[in-house]
């Protein structure tokens, strides 16, 4: 039979900067956790971690077992589709490499895996952010019409439609 690869996902939440001890904690955690697991985090927090060297160090710390990656995880404040259907296409894109382009800076490590959106993604949001590259993503479960956790067919890709495009997630 196949294998089930199961990859723990945690986010740095916005405010956790403003807690510098209970993030530690967490980032300590995570450092000595030896299954595969992704840590999100926006350009926002990456920018706030990097004023405070321990909070730096300890992030570092984490990210070094080879199996935790970090995933960008943009402001669910972004408007993905506003951006592209007002004819700000690069504006995605750029919205999308300020964490990319923050990451090895702070940390040592590049930006890996899926993209993280903390809000529920409208069809124009996909449609945006499939259109800037962005093809695995990861989406909270409450904004599916249908959970996979209350379905049998949880963990599989499911299809979304619009009058524009149809992507695969």
């Amino acid at each position: 039979g196949r294998r089930l690869n199961v990859v723990l996902n945690e986010s740095i939440a916005p405010d956790a900067v403003a807690h510098p001890v209970a993030l530690g904690r967490l980032l300590l955690a995570i450092s000595t956790e030896p299954a595969p697991l992704s840590l999100a985090t926006s350009y926002d927090e990456l920018a706030a971690v990097a004023t405070n060297p321990t909070l730096k160090t300890d992030l570092t710390r984490a990210l070094r077992d080879a199996q935790h990656q970090l995933i960008s995880a943009p402001a669910p404040t972004i408007d993905f589709g506003g951006l592209l259907d007002n004819g700000f296409t690069n504006e995605v894109t750029s919205q999308l490499a300020l964490t990319s382009s923050l990451a090895p800076q702070v940390t040592g490590r590049y930006l890996s895996g899926p993209l993280w959106l903390s809000g529920a993604p409208t069809a124009a949001d996909l449609n945006a952010l499939a259109g800037a590259g962005s093809s695995n993503l990861i989406v909270p479960e409450t904004s599916l019409a249908y959970p996979p956790s209350a379905t049998l067919a949880w963990g599989a890709p499911f299809h979304l439609r619009s009058e524009e495009h149809t992507s695969e997630l």
